[in-house]
């Protein structure tokens, strides 16, 4: 190997090692509503039609959340009720119709009279955007858990949510 390529590999790892310390920055920026607004615009971006339907927008649903957004996200969870009256909760969702089963997450907390507590939605994403190697097993892992299954019996669901993948995808 010549010192050229040896330069130029250098060059390329350094670049890699660039990409991803700019992807978890991005990931930690700006408050938690931000951080949920940003994602679910980037997850479920629109884009205009030309045309005879001109001005109409079709939305996709095909960008894939990266694993520095995941882990921020999972981070955010059912963190404590110490920390404020309020937190996020996910629960396993039927998306499009029965045809992506998914995920919801949503923010908890006191509706205006602040008596009950109401879900607000924050972010959505179908099964297929979540970062590679993450399974349904492991977001069951997550959805199940005692913290999540209690914030979500506190907005009316009667029962945790099922483990199983089949029952969101009909």
């Amino acid at each position: 190997m010549t010192v050229d390529e040896v330069v130029e590999q250098v060059g390329k790892v350094a670049e890699g090692v660039v990409a991803i310390a700019v992807e978890q920055a991005q990931a930690n920026e700006g408050s938690d509503e931000d951080f949920f607004v940003r994602l679910n615009e980037r997850l479920h971006y629109t884009t205009k039609l030309t045309g005879r339907l001109r001005g109409y927008a079709h939305q996709y649903h095909d960008a894939k959340m990266t694993r520095a957004e995941f882990d921020r996200m999972v981070g955010l969870l059912n963190v404590d009720a110490e920390r404020d009256p309020t937190d996020y909760a996910i629960m396993p969702v039927n998306t499009n119709w029965g045809l992506s089963p998914g995920f919801l997450v949503v923010l908890i907390g006191p509706n205006a009279k602040g008596t009950a507590l109401k879900p607000f939605e924050r972010l959505s994403f179908i099964e297929k955007q979540m970062p590679p190697g993450i399974t349904w097993d492991d977001m069951a892992d997550i959805y199940t858990g005692a913290q999540n299954v209690a914030l979500l019996k506190s907005i009316g669901w009667d029962k945790a949510p099922s483990r199983d993948r089949w029952e969101y995808d009909y």
